[in-house]
């Protein structure tokens, strides 16, 4: 689209308010991806006048013609933006969920634990934490591993032991520090093995550093 090449300076000069124009010509014809595309100029203020109400406009019209990173955004807006609306919040990650978004999978966990939008339910909480770590959520792997770790008994800390590889091998820092002690002290059903503790504190280190933009030596 001709508007993510002006908005990113892709075969063209860097231009967000002529992509926010070609983006606005788009979605007023109903296309969804440039709806949501000029809902994000919105949100941030780029290319047009910052307006978080417009925003939150731009991304409905896109969510409900079932684009899911708009119905992700639009849960995000609802949750921590100007119009809070924690109840319609919760039904727009749950259509991202549904449409395949992991992360939006943990927004719905985290809602049913916290009782954000809907009331406590413990059980609905494990259930998309679950499904969320299936889908490749390296957060929601990691803390889907704490919870098999609560109640562990030899086949659920086996199980909970190949979650936390996941949930490090897919980016989490915690869940490299937690195989660091593991590997340091013999845990988990593992040996001591100083060598992969070091491997792991090190990528724990480096992925922290590049979370907060800082350069990390390879």
């Amino acid at each position: 689209m001709l508007g993510t090449c002006h908005e990113n300076g892709i075969g063209v000069p860097l231009d967000a308010a002529k992509a926010a124009k070609l983006y606005r010509s788009a979605a007023d014809l109903g296309h969804a991806p440039a709806q949501h595309s000029l809902g994000l100029l919105y949100w941030s203020g780029v290319g047009v006048e910052k307006s978080e109400e417009t925003a939150v406009d731009w991304f409905k019209r896109s969510a409900k013609q079932g684009f899911w990173p708009a119905q992700e955004d639009l849960g995000n807006c609802l949750s921590y933006g100007v119009i809070s609306d924690p109840i319609e919040a919760l039904f727009w990650f749950q259509k991202a969920a549904e449409n395949g978004s992991a992360s939006a999978k943990l927004q719905v966990a985290l809602m049913h634990q916290q009782g954000t939008g809907t009331p406590v339910n413990r059980a609905e909480y494990l259930n998309w934490l679950e499904a969320a770590s299936h889908a490749g959520d390296a957060d929601a792997a990691f803390a889907f591993a704490l919870e098999l770790l609560s109640g562990a008994t030899a086949d659920k800390e086996s199980y909970a032991f190949s979650w936390l590889v996941k949930a490090a091998d897919w980016g989490s820092a915690l869940a490299n520090s937690r195989l660091s002690l593991v590997f340091e002290f013999g845990q988990m059903g593992q040996g001591i093995d100083r060598k992969k503790s070091q491997f792991y504190q090190e990528r724990a280190e480096r992925i922290g550093k590049e979370m907060q933009g800082e350069p990390s030596a390879q």
